[in-house]
């Protein structure tokens, strides 16, 4: 980071390496460019494949599908529920009829979709190559779009160390960062989204000798 520093302090840098929230935290503490250029990919495939998923099921365009995967890209991981859409109606008004049993068996099958990858083939590659392209495109392009990538928590968020990172809603331009869409904590999946912070931030200090 620090080389990358004294090369280009201006430029856009995605972290992809996993554990990709506890590097990118690393990361960004070696680093003295603006934090909103620096961030990883976090949770970006599984928003994909889950959006893939919903449309499928709901026989609908995933790209009028709006659904995200938050917190850490890992088992700890969970989807915003509470906020997903297909067009102008949210979820709970689409006529699903087992709307809690769908939504269990997509977040599972979402989840678990790398590691039936890699029980078959032994590396996950193509995908997440795919995925971090989008965040280059709309990079250059400045499309302005929204992705779930990961960065440091918003401040004041049940009192844990704006620090952590993990991913949530953010809008992705010419400038990397140009907004986080900040997690409500009154939602009802902020329970998942402290338990994801806390396992990631006892992850980063147990790295760090860090009691």
């Amino acid at each position: 980071m620090k080389a990358l520093d004294r090369i280009n302090p201006e430029a856009v840098v995605i972290v992809v390496t996993n554990p990709v929230d506890v590097l990118t935290r690393i990361a960004l503490g070696r680093s003295r460019r603006d934090t909103g250029r620096l961030f990883g990919s976090g949770t970006v495939l599984d928003t994909i494949r889950l959006k893939e998923a919903l449309g499928k099921t709901l026989d609908v365009n995933r790209k009028n599908v709006h659904a995200y995967i938050a917190g850490e890209h890992g088992d700890s991981e969970f989807a915003l529920w509470s906020a997903a859409s297909v067009g102008p109606l949210m979820l709970d008004d689409f006529g699903i009829g087992d709307l809690a049993g769908l939504t269990k068996r997509l977040e599972e099958k979402v989840r678990r979709r790398a590691y039936d990858i890699i029980e078959k083939k032994g590396y996950t590659s193509h995908a997440i190559g795919v995925a971090v392209a989008t965040l280059v495109k709309a990079i250059l392009y400045d499309e302005k779009k929204i992705f779930t990538v990961a960065v440091p928590l918003p401040k004041n968020c049940y009192g844990l160390d704006p620090d952590i990172v993990l991913s949530q809603p953010c809008i992705l331009g010419r400038d990397g960062i140009e907004k986080k869409l900040i997690f409500d904590c009154d939602l009802p999946e902020s329970t998942l989204f402290r338990a994801s912070a806390e396992k990631l931030d006892e992850v980063y200090r147990r790295y760090r000798g860090i009691k």
